[in-house]
């Protein structure tokens, strides 16, 4: 999916009992994203491993490939 996508998955509902400090349990429902692991590599190098939702893998993997702008170049890092 290219960024801005519509399509996107709706996350399951999950049941869970909320307890207030005062020991009060009540059943709540509440949406959980599920996620996968994604193992990130480019020409053979692993840079990363992380959870993401498989909706969002096409954005994530465009992300990934941007040259990143906030990194400086060595050069500078040395005359600093």
């Amino acid at each position: 999916m290219a960024s801005g996508a519509a399509s996107r998955t709706t996350p399951r509902a999950q049941a869970f009992d909320a307890i207030t400090p005062d020991g009060t349990r009540t059943a709540i429902t509440r949406p959980i994203a599920e996620e996968i692991p994604v193992a990130i590599e480019v020409n053979g190098i692993g840079y990363a491993v992380l959870m993401a939702t498989a909706d969002a893998l096409e954005d994530l993997a465009l992300e990934c490939a941007e040259p990143p702008s906030h990194v400086l170049p060595l050069s500078v890092l040395r005359n600093t």
